[in-house]
């Protein structure tokens, strides 16, 4: 299992050779490699399939690069560990407060503390609901 072996023992996989003979022995890079390589104009969308115990890490490696930050995407299944990327990502100022159904998404809302209090997005899926209306 990944998370249970180091990049040492991970680094001596073939990761190539199921693409094909002219990738054999391609190993599997270190994120800060993949960081390198990318031009600093290209996107690059980085998928967690971990839970949220990676971000730390995964933030600090992403904060060395400033100048690719805002072409870097991080996209994961796991809306527990979208949250905690919003929230850790913005210094814990911004809050991404959910209504979850099992492992489904309903609904979601990113709050921004700041001087101006701004609500980021608000995003509602599934059955609607009134709101600002009352009913007796």
């Amino acid at each position: 299992m990944i998370k249970e072996s180091n990049y040492e023992e991970i680094n001596k996989l073939d990761a190539g050779s199921w693409f094909g003979k002219k990738w054999k022995q391609e190993r599997i890079p270190l994120l800060e490699d993949v960081l390198n390589f990318i031009p600093n104009d290209k996107e690059l969308f980085i998928e967690v399939k971990t839970g949220p115990e990676i971000i730390e890490h995964l933030l600090k490696a992403i904060y060395q690069y400033e100048e690719k930050i805002k072409k870097i995407s991080i996209i994961s299944f796991y809306p527990k560990v979208i949250k905690e990327i919003k929230y850790k990502a913005s210094g814990g100022k911004e809050f991404f407060i959910s209504y979850e159904s099992g492992t489904k998404l309903l609904a979601y809302l990113r709050l921004r503390l700041d001087d101006n209090a701004t609500v980021r997005e608000l995003k509602v899926t599934g059955q609607a609901a009134n709101i600002g209306t009352t009913s007796t």
